[in-house]
């Protein structure tokens, strides 16, 4: 019987720095490919061989998957429904950056105040729901173990969808980078099953 796992790409230097990385494309440093060295440990200790790895086509997501999984990315595929949430003209800022009252607004609720031009919670809700609709009614992962690969946001994005939560609830869920959960898509259920790291888990 297989599994589906979700995990979050190790740390970036714009991680460390606090930034909104968004569709920006960065890459691992040093302490996120370690980081995913741990979380592969971690799938190997307990005997999880995954199958099949479908990524975020960014390079962070990527490298990641490929850390983990043990697979070349050549075998991947890339799917931009696992993107990370569009910060729109805030890619690439650092929270600290933002006026207080419209940061603090944003992280309240951003379906009412979305960053400009970006994406809302409801938008990261929907998109992943399609996907993971589609992704069910192939059925095709019942005999195979499925690495998804994507980011902080998108997976906030993917809890609120799994547990019913409504779009406020967003920020309040906390993902550390390589940190894995266990899907599962007939249950409807998602759990930790390695909990990453949290030192500078920031958004993105």
């Amino acid at each position: 019987m297989g599994a589906i796992y979700v995990c979050r790409h190790g740390q970036t230097d714009m991680n460390v720095r606090g930034c909104l990385q968004g569709r920006t494309d960065t890459q691992l440093n040093e302490t996120g490919r370690a980081q995913a060295r741990g979380a592969a440990k971690f799938l190997a200790d307990n005997e999880i061989l995954i199958d099949e790895v479908r990524t975020s086509p960014l390079s962070r997501a990527v490298e990641s998957a490929e850390i983990i999984s043990g697979i070349s990315h050549d075998h991947f595929t890339l799917e931009h429904a696992l993107i990370e949430m569009s910060f729109g003209d805030w890619e690439g800022l650092a929270l600290e950056g933002l006026p207080k009252e419209e940061r603090d607004a944003f992280f309240a609720n951003s379906d009412l105040h979305p960053a400009p031009g970006g994406e809302t919670a409801s938008d990261v809700i929907n998109r992943v729901g399609k996907f993971l609709t589609a992704m069910k009614m192939r059925r095709r992962y019942q005999d195979r173990n499925i690495l998804l690969s994507s980011h902080g946001a998108l997976i906030h994005g993917l809890t609120c969808y799994v547990k019913g939560l409504p779009p406020e609830k967003f920020w309040t869920i906390k993902i550390a980078n390589c940190e894995i959960l266990k899907l599962d898509l007939d249950a409807m259920t998602l759990e930790t099953v390695f909990p990453g790291y949290i030192g500078e888990a920031k958004v993105g």
